[in-house]
C-alpha cells in the first residue's frame, strides 16, 4: 500500500476497533505517515479490496466450519466493482478517524 502511495494512488482503509495488536497498530502508523486515510467502525462485514473501479476481491469468514476460515472471491466486473463501492463509502461516511489506535 505504501508502494502504492508513492505513485500517487489514492488509498483508504476501514479497520474495526480493538482487533489490532501492537504490529499492526505500527503498520497503520505507517501507513498514516505515508498518506493512507485510515478510519475505525464497530464492525466491518467483510474485507473488500478495489481496484480501478472495475477489479476487486472479497473475503468473508465461512460460518460453516468450526475452525473459522476465509473465503475470498475476485472479481473482474464494472457492475459488480460499482456495488461493492457503494457498499464500501456508506461504511466509510459511518466510520471514525481514530486517535492513536484505530
Amino acid at each position: 500500500m505504501i508502494q502504492a502511495r508513492t505513485r500517487g494512488v489514492s488509498c483508504r482503509v476501514l479497520v474495526e476497533h480493538g482487533t489490532l495488536d501492537d504490529v499492526h497498530v505500527q503498520f497503520l502508523a505507517d501507513y498514516r505517515a505515508a498518506g493512507v486515510e485510515v478510519r475505525q467502525l464497530e464492525k466491518v462485514p467483510m474485507k473488500l479490496a478495489l481496484f480501478d473501479v472495475r477489479q476487486g476481491m472479497i473475503a468473508l469468514l465461512d460460518p460453516v466450519i468450526t475452525k473459522p476460515t476465509w473465503t475470498s472471491v475476485v472479481f473482474d466486473h464494472a457492475g459488480m466493482a460499482e456495488a461493492m463501492k457503494g457498499l464500501f463509502e456508506d461504511y466509510w461516511r459511518r466510520a471514525t478517524v481514530g486517535a492513536g489506535r484505530p
